[in-house]
């Protein structure tokens, strides 16, 4: 049942992708903005292409806004579109 799961959502990466963003979006929404923009880029780097990749490079735009770094801020926005 475990290989099933994972051949059908494309593999392993995919479900750790999905894993590191659900985790981003619970550092994000306790405040904890470093863990938030280190899950969220661990997602992306292992699925850039994957399910959440849009959002999560909307959140890394918010979430690098908010530590005034508009250059990642703009680069993840442009991304995220």
């Amino acid at each position: 049942v475990g290989d099933s799961l994972i051949a059908q959502s494309g593999g392993h990466n995919e479900l750790t992708a999905e894993g590191l963003f659900l985790r981003g979006g619970v550092y994000r929404e306790t405040g904890n903005v470093t863990a938030a923009v280190d899950a969220f880029e661990r997602s992306l780097r292992l699925a850039p292409n994957g399910r959440y990749a849009r959002v999560a490079h909307r959140h890394l735009a918010e979430l690098y806004a908010s530590l005034g770094d508009q250059a990642k801020s703009t680069q993840h926005a442009q991304a995220g579109q």
